[in-house]
């Protein structure tokens, strides 16, 4: 149930869920390279949560790559990365019920000045 007022437990639970996130995406930085699909990063960031406690996934994990970055709600996909990508996230984590949320953004290498103009 959402509770209107959180006392200290409940925002340790979601500082904890935000820490798991957090730790799980820096293990999985360097998997960032060329060739690797949108499907294979998302499982190594799923698998990386939840061996740092996650119950489970906040929601579906949203991974994209390039132009599928428009895409407000896309699944990861078989797509492979390229060199000056755009990188979007959006994944969280589960602590006790709590949910984390993270949106990211990362470019693979650097992004061209049309892409950084978009941006």
């Amino acid at each position: 149930s959402l509770r209107m007022v959180k006392n200290d437990w409940d925002f340790e639970q979601i500082k904890a869920a935000a820490d798991i996130a957090d730790e799980a995406l820096r293990q999985t930085l360097p998997y960032f390279k060329e060739g690797v699909t949108e499907r294979d990063l998302a499982l190594e960031l799923e698998f990386r949560m939840q061996k740092l406690g996650s119950e489970g996934m906040s929601f579906a994990t949203i991974l994209m790559f390039g132009e599928r970055c428009a895409l407000p709600h896309g699944s990861p996909s078989e797509r492979n990365l390229s060199k000056g990508e755009f990188i979007t996230l959006d994944f969280g984590a589960v602590v006790n019920g709590y949910r984390s949320d993270m949106p990211r953004s990362y470019v693979l290498g650097k992004a061209s000045k049309k892409l950084s103009a978009i941006y």
